[in-house]
């Protein structure tokens, strides 16, 4: 039984390794219908993080593959929207523990002296997709999208990234009711 325990313990972390969460806001006074073109806006050099071409390209299509499907497209002279992408990424533990049963031994394969601990490294991946009114440069629209993998590659890889960023468009353009 203890065997049992231990292997669905086991599951249930490596389980947590593999979820996604996307999170949107936006500003409640703007008609997302109004908006009919948009262009990428470049970062400015001096931000400190590393660009990462390959995850920026990969991002980049799944956007621009979505907004047309919404309709939008494309127009780098005059938009009306401007996009802008932030990515990063962080090595995370997952630290479970297990106290030793009333016998002294703990939950693990075989006999113990005492509780169980595992860790468990894991990459936490974020997408950052900003939405700027062109006119005015104010933000309108933001998504925030966090996947995980088992290695920075993993959480890089296309069908992550479009993933995330199909999550992060779920609910664009957002209702008026919201």
């Amino acid at each position: 039984m203890k065997r049992i325990l231990s292997i669905a313990a086991i599951v249930l972390a490596l389980a947590s390794i593999s979820f996604a969460d996307t999170k949107t806001d936006y500003d409640h006074g703007v008609n997302f219908y109004k908006y009919r073109t948009y262009a990428w806006k470049e970062p400015s050099p001096d931000t400190g993080i590393v660009r990462n071409s390959l995850v920026l390209s990969r991002i980049e299509g799944a956007v621009n593959e979505k907004l047309a499907e919404k309709g939008l497209r494309r127009d780098v002279q005059n938009p009306d929207i401007y996009l802008a992408t932030h990515v990063s990424a962080r090595t995370v533990q997952d630290v479970n523990y297990w106290p030793a049963d009333g016998w002294g031994y703990g939950w693990g394969w075989g006999w113990g002296w005492g509780p169980n601990v595992t860790v468990t490294p894991y990459v936490e991946g974020t997408i950052v997709i900003d939405m700027l009114d062109a006119k005015t440069n104010r933000l309108v629209w933001r998504a925030i999208s966090t996947k995980t993998g088992s290695s920075l590659i993993d959480v890089q890889k296309e069908k992550k990234v479009d993933k995330m960023v199909a999550d992060a468009f779920k609910h664009f353009p957002p209702s008026s009711e919201s």
